[in-house]
């Protein structure tokens, strides 16, 4: 009897991961994503209802609508809206990612080597929608510590 419960404990902590691991990742569900850069803090909202415009994409079976050049390029200029010395800074990474069924999403994430710039310390992510489009974060600023 034990080792039933013991065995149905861990089936339902095992589904339970799995929706929490579905829900952070935007699948039926609304996610975010907040980055601190310098006095502000940039707000990301991905919602299912975003990509309903926007092209759908089987990597298995056609080419992307968006190429990574053409990514990368419109990444930079959108950098340069919220980062200063964004000539300074390289690509530390491009990925793409999956948010619904068939709908896909360029994360090109920057970052400044060497100690060229003056905050060094955090990187700098921008989000593309496959056709083109950035997705604008929300901009706010950084909640002051007070003692």
């Amino acid at each position: 009897m034990r080792i039933t419960s013991i065995l149905l404990g861990l089936r339902f902590l095992t589904a339970s991961c799995v929706v929490a691991q579905a829900q952070a990742m935007g699948h039926g569900h609304g996610t975010f994503i907040t980055i601190d850069y310098h006095n502000q803090k940039f707000r990301y909202d991905f919602q299912d209802g975003d990509f309903n415009d926007t092209r759908s994409w089987k990597p298995e079976t056609d080419e992307s609508p968006l190429s990574v050049p053409k990514a990368v390029d419109t990444a930079r200029v959108n950098l340069q809206r919220f980062v200063s010395q964004a000539e300074e800074f390289e690509i530390e990474n491009i990925e793409l990612e999956r948010f619904e069924p068939h709908k896909w999403l360029f994360k090109i994430s920057f970052h400044c080597w060497d100690k060229q710039c003056s905050d060094t310390t955090v990187g700098f992510p921008i989000f593309l929608k496959l056709d083109g489009s950035v997705v604008e974060p929300k901009v706010m600023p950084k909640a002051k510590v007070t003692n």
